[in-house]
């Protein structure tokens, strides 16, 4: 890759207006917080660290107002530039930062199980009647599990 391309992201993401620009920047930081907790914690403890912070962060929340498309379109842009960044990543990456921005929303996790990929798990959130961040996939063929809301505030 050359100097020149290296670089595009960089411009692009310098082009931007700077309520653009916070946004994206959080949806780096939530995106990298999250991969990391997903790396070197349980995933049980990473949920439930995640759900602990989505309820503070709606009663606090920020006044300012931000659109639920922007914070799924911010979270698929930034999920671009983190390694490994899952659909589990990016759906607790956006329902933190759906939270600071008093959006409720809903993690859901589904499953399923075909021929020739076997079995296949798949999250993504929904916030305001849709589909937020991972509804690139066909939802229809994913059994939906029933909500962790109860099972992660067990002790």
């Amino acid at each position: 890759m050359d100097a020149h391309r290296r670089r595009r992201p960089l411009r692009s993401f310098l082009n931007r207006p700077g309520d653009e620009q916070r946004l994206l920047l959080r949806a780096l930081t939530a995106l990298l917080s999250v991969r990391l907790a997903l790396w070197t914690l349980p995933a049980r403890t990473t949920l439930r660290i995640v759900n602990g912070l989505v309820e503070r962060r709606l009663r606090r929340g920020q006044s300012e107002e931000v659109a639920v498309e922007r914070i799924g379109w911010a979270v698929g842009k930034a999920a671009h530039h983190v390694p490994n960044a899952t659909c589990l990543t990016q759906a607790l990456a956006a329902q933190l930062l759906l939270a600071r921005y008093r959006h409720e929303s809903r993690l859901c996790i589904g499953v399923a199980r075909d021929g020739e990929r076997g079995f296949e798990a798949h999250a993504w959130i929904e916030a305001e009647g849709r589909v937020v961040v991972g509804g690139g996939r066909r939802l229809e063929r994913y059994s939906r599990l029933p909500d962790l809301a109860g099972v992660l505030s067990l002790k």
